[in-house]
């Protein structure tokens, strides 16, 4: 039951962009990714205040955000118990750009190239990225696949079959992903596990204190 779509046509711009750029400060994916898990927190809080969450209950994990690392396996992994995402929301938050600043950046990007400055062509782009965020398809800046491991915390209780089942969505940032149900021996609570696997180069990234050490830079 893996089904395989392709991005939408700017963010496939977008992912062309931050994969073959050359960044002075490939670090910011680590902000913008923990970024993300916190907005995921903060979704679900307010779901639970204002009563919009039919399927889940105020049980189940409590509300954090976690950052593993595995040499062995070369990966880094940012999770959050937060809201989660059915694969409707995959599609439309990971498939298409959703934020207004993700689709500025590209017009910045494509201005940038037409002017000449190299920075749309492989030049230095991480100015652009400080300034507008490109949230989830940063990670693609240091991994050649990234799997998104999902389970809502559902949010009608009439599809809560569909609604709670968990799902991995998984690209290798060219223009195809897949989103296939999760296997049952991969352990997924409520909220959302990012997965980089890691580009040789960039192993580092798989190292706890090299990891450490950016957050405290961005905390």
């Amino acid at each position: 039951e893996v089904e395989e779509m392709e991005f939408q046509a700017e963010t496939r711009q977008l992912l062309d962009i931050v994969t073959h750029s050359l960044y002075t400060d490939r670090e910011v994916f680590l902000r913008e990714l923990v970024s993300n898990a916190s907005d995921a927190l903060e979704k679900l809080r307010h779901a639970r205040a204002t009563g919009t969450l039919s399927g889940e209950g105020a049980g189940g994990p409590p509300l954090e955000i976690r950052v593993t690392t595995d040499e062995a396996n070369n990966t880094l992994t940012v999770s959050d118990t937060g809201i989660g995402m059915t694969r409707e929301e995959l599609v439309s938050n990971l498939g298409t750009i959703a934020r207004s600043g993700s689709k500025a950046f590209v017009q910045e990007m494509q201005m940038q190239a037409e002017a000449g400055d190299g920075a749309g062509a492989g030049g230095d782009s991480s100015g652009v990225i400080g300034r507008f965020g490109v949230g989830f398809y940063s990670g693609f800046m240091v991994a050649d696949k990234v799997d998104v491991r999902s389970r809502s915390a559902g949010k009608a209780a009439e599809d809560e079959g569909t609604q709670h089942e968990a799902l991995v969505w998984e690209s290798t940032g060219t223009g195809r992903y897949t989103i296939s149900p999760l296997p049952e021996e991969v352990r997924q609570e409520r909220g959302t596990s990012v997965v980089l696997h890691l580009r040789p180069d960039l192993s580092e990234y798989s190292n706890e204190a090299t990891v450490e050490a950016v957050l405290k830079k961005y905390s």
